[in-house]
This record gives structure tokens, sequence and C-alpha cells, in this order.
């Protein structure tokens, strides 16, 4: 309760409103959870955080297990007595890729979760959130997107690079950074379309980060190519821009770089480009691609990206390992691909 109050005190000295994510399941592919809500018996599931430290066991079945959903709703119970009409609270948001960390297991009744949860929410009057990875609109993950849509009053999604596949004309495959800059650039802009067709709604894209380590940096993970961030940067954004409209909100993930310290967390050192994800430096001075970025999203775009087929998001993810790339390539050779020379 603490940190949030020194946040919310915070953002009104700087004229700033917040968005509060109340549950962060997800810290990349690790579970972020108290102790009480991991079963130190299993051998098997995602790497459990307890205050960022690593604890032994799997995340017990939290969209199913009465204690679970009993605890989750007493935590946001508590957050909205103290904080909701906050004149510095923009929105609550319940989750962001909470899937990615912890899956649901079969009929463990994630809208049921989703509907309790939200409804404690909705009781403040404030604004509902959910933000949806990459991963969600890509894999069968037993999310029915429409109905958690339903739900909320926005639902945005993480369409960055740090945690995209690229789509090569062979499959969907996790390829390093920049292999291929030009579908690079497409990618986020066709998360978010793809987004928006399966939730059957308006997205805004709640993350549209490059991670670059400062020039010289010991800490920074090998091979970082900072200049061809820097020409991803622009492309990116105006496709986002076009995809979603002139006035979608677009996102642009941390402010500030995390300092050396941070390095020794667990989840950056299983992921250490994550702490270059800051529009800028840890000192605060602003990064070249976050500059690039800012231009593209202050012009407006030119020609509207084609809306994508209507697709049924149960089947279209059931099936999405070979979907996914099929309507990617369709996408990016109609319309996101630059023309061939002398075109």
């Amino acid at each position: 309760m603490r940190d949030v109050e020194r946040v919310l005190r915070a953002a009104g000295g700087a004229g700033l409103r917040v968005v509060l994510l109340v549950l962060p399941i997800a810290q990349g592919a690790d579970a972020v959870l108290p102790s009480y809500l991991v079963d130190r018996r299993a051998r098997a599931g995602p790497r459990c955080l307890t205050g960022q430290r690593v604890a032994q066991g799997a995340p017990r079945d939290l969209y199913g297990d009465p204690l679970a959903v009993e605890a989750a709703a007493d935590h946001l119970t508590r957050l909205t007595r103290a904080f909701s009409n906050h004149p510095q609270l923009a929105a609550w948001e319940l989750t962001a890729g909470c899937t990615d960390a912890v899956r649901p297991r079969p009929g463990s009744g994630l809208e049921a979760w989703a509907g309790e949860l939200t409804g404690v929410l909705r009781r403040t009057g404030d604004p509902v959130r959910w933000t949806l990875s990459a991963g969600e609109c890509l894999e069968p993950r037993g999310l029915a997107l429409p109905a958690i849509a339903a739900l909320v009053d926005r639902v945005d999604v993480t369409a960055g690079l740090l945690d995209r596949p690229l789509l090569s004309p062979g499959g969907r495959r996790a390829l390093p950074d920049p292999l291929d800059p030009g579908r690079a650039a497409a990618w986020p802009g066709f998360v978010a379309t793809l987004a928006a067709r399966l939730t059957a709604t308006a997205v805004g894209v709640a993350q549209l980060a490059i991670a670059v380590p400062p020039d010289g940096d010991p800490t920074a993970p090998a091979g970082w190519d900072a200049a061809a961030a820097v020409r991803w940067a622009r492309p990116a954004h105006e496709l986002v821009r076009a995809a979603l409209g002139a006035t979608a909100p677009v996102g642009g993930g941390a402010l500030l770089d995390l300092g050396p310290r941070c390095a020794r967390l667990p989840l950056l050192q299983r992921d250490p480009a994550r702490r270059f994800a800051g529009l800028c430096t840890g000192a605060g001075e602003p990064k070249p691609w976050a500059t690039a970025a800012a231009a593209a999203l202050a012009r407006q775009p030119g020609a509207a990206a084609p809306a994508l087929p209507a697709l049924d998001p149960a089947a279209f993810l059931a099936d999405a390992d070979a979907a996914v790339p099929e309507l990617f390539e369709e996408w990016w050779r109609t319309w996101a691909a630059p023309p061939a020379a002398g075109a």
C-alpha cells in the first residue's frame, strides 16, 4: 500500500495519471506470487518469484483454486477501498499477460475468475483495463478473448519488439535481432490488428518497446544493435498508428532503463534485455529510438491498414502454428512490405 501511495503522490507532483496494474502475475515467463500461492511440493511448472527471490515449487491453480481466488479478491478490495476515485488514478488494470506465466488448467474457470475480479474493480466506477500479451493472441491458452473483452472498458496488447517471434516464409520462429528489419517493424502492427479482430473490440498498444543498451554498457547483452533499433522505431510506430487509427493509444514501454544493481534480479538474469526497454536512459536522457518513435506518432497516418478477415477465435488459435504465419505473410505482402526496387 505504501508503494502505491508513493507512486500516486509522485504522479501528482509531476502532473501525471497512473494506470495501476493490480495483479502483476507475469514477469516474462516467471510467475510473481505471494508464498502462500506457491505449491512447494510441485516439481513442474514456471519459475516462481516471491519478493524477487526464486521460490521452490510451482503456482497453485490461480484461476480455479478457491483460496487463490479469495486472496486475489481480498487484495483488490483493500486496494479499491484505499485508492478508488483517486485524482491521479486513470484506470485499474487487472492483469497483463497473466497466462504467459500461469497457464489455465483444463476446467479451471478463467472467465469466472476474471468476472469476479473485474466486478470488484467495477464497483469503484473507475475504468478497468486488461492487457493481452502477444502470445495470448497467437497461442491457444483457454482464453475466451471476446468474453474477456466484454468485462473491461479497454483492451490493450503488448506488441513490442522484445518478445515477439519474427515471421519468415518458413514458419513461426524466434529469431535474433536484427534479422529482418522490415518484418520486425511490421510485426507490432500485425499483432495489434489481430488482437482487435480476436477480441471483437478496439484495442490500444500498451507497450511497443525496443531494447537499446547505452553504448559501452558492460552488462549489455551481446549482439544488441542500437542502430537497427533506431531504424525500426519510426516504421514500427507508423505501421501501428496506421493499423489502429490516428486516435488509438500507443504506449512506449518503460520510462527509464533499470540500473546495474537490477541486473542481479532473477528475472533480468534470465532476460537481461528488459533492463534496456526504457524510453530514456537511467539518467533520464531520451534515447534516439524514442525520439524517432515520437516523431512517427506525431504524424497523421497515411493509408489505413486493411482489416484482417473475420476470424473465429477458438478455431484460429487451435490452429495458430499454421494460421499465424500464413495470415502474417498475406498481411505483409499486400500492405506492409516495401515496394520492390524499380517498382
